[in-house]
């Protein structure tokens, strides 16, 4: 049995490998041929799939030429989804339009809610998570990390009221405060590796946000589990926001959750009562670092979803 990971084109060039070509490299480690769908849909390559084989297609086919292809092979496919739903709203449109042509064994779904799994029940659809996750080998030494800190708080990627409405209000909360705390807005880099705004992506960008006590982060409109999740909890650095539904319950509790529906005042009193005991939140910094690894990381993820195509475990 042979297993293909097959990403976009694209992907080469996107800022967020750690989404796209990371987890694919931790697949070959398994044992899986990755490649894109210029190197996958040949005729070479189709010909040898077995019907006991797994074919792994990431996010959405973009060349209409491929679904033909896909729809004769022979074997056990997959879609790996990632937003759940585009600016229509609504749900797994897209992932269900290609499902109906391809008839997917499983689709992987990057934000398992509740509410997502559940409607991929309803649709007759198998589902199995496939969220974000993030190698945390090498991760620094904690207490070099804590002795280096020089901010209180990041901002980091896109600020819009509308669609990013929680980093905007811990945005603005900053602003407003910047007498009392220093804070850095970083800006979102660019999705092209060959056209960023700045340096700061990848490990790089682990680096710099070490340098500070807390992050504002959000969901979104589509409750998501976001690298900066991730990535925070290997830099030391706690989280300010809202949280995913089907998070890690400890992990919730450990993130300052504010921004949602607090008055300026309640704010006020949580950010000064997190920031005033930097013991206590060293502490508490340290508990969230480690149930992310545990929860969240890179081999976890990987495997979980490489053992779901192996052993069909989706359908139990």
């Amino acid at each position: 049995m042979k297993t293909y990971i097959v990403v976009p084109d694209s992907t080469l060039n996107f800022m967020a490998s750690g989404d796209t070509v990371v987890p694919a490299l931790e697949f070959q480690k398994l044992g899986c041929k990755i490649g894109t769908c210029s190197d996958f849909f040949k005729k070479e390559v189709l010909d040898s799939i077995k019907p006991e084989d797994n074919v792994l297609i990431y996010f959405m086919l973009h060349d209409e030429s491929h679904i033909p292809m896909l729809q004769n092979l022979k074997c056990h496919k997959y879609l790996r989804n990632g937003d759940p739903c585009k600016s229509d709203g609504e749900l797994f449109r897209t992932d269900l339009e290609l499902h109906e042509k391809i008839n997917f064994d499983c689709i992987f779904v990057g934000v398992p809610s509740d509410t997502n799994l559940k409607f991929l029940e309803e649709k007759g659809v198998n589902a199995f998570p496939f969220t974000q996750c993030l190698d945390f080998t090498g991760q620094k030494d904690s207490k070099e990390i804590f002795s280096n800190k020089k901010y209180d708080a990041i901002i980091t990627g896109q600020l819009h009221a509308e669609f990013y409405p929680v980093r905007w209000r811990i945005a603005t909360y900053w602003y407003d405060n910047n007498q009392q705390y220093s804070s850095v807005h970083l800006p979102h880099p660019g999705f092209e590796l060959d056209n960023l705004r700045h340096q700061y992506v990848g490990e790089n960008y682990i680096n710099y946000i070490s340098n500070f006590w807390v992050g504002g982060v959000g969901t979104g409109h589509a409750d998501g589990l976001h690298a900066k999740f991730l990535e925070f909890a290997k830099a030391y650095t706690l989280p300010l926001g809202n949280v995913p539904t089907y998070m890690h319950p400890r992990a919730k509790e450990l993130i300052l959750q504010v921004g949602i529906n607090n008055t300026e005042e309640e704010m006020r009193k949580k950010i000064s009562s997190l920031l005033e005991n930097k013991n206590a939140l060293k502490e508490r910094i340290l508990e969230y670092s480690n149930i992310m690894k545990e929860e969240y990381s890179l081999q976890k993820i990987v495997g979980s979803v490489y053992n779901a195509m192996q052993e069909k475990t989706y359908l139990k």
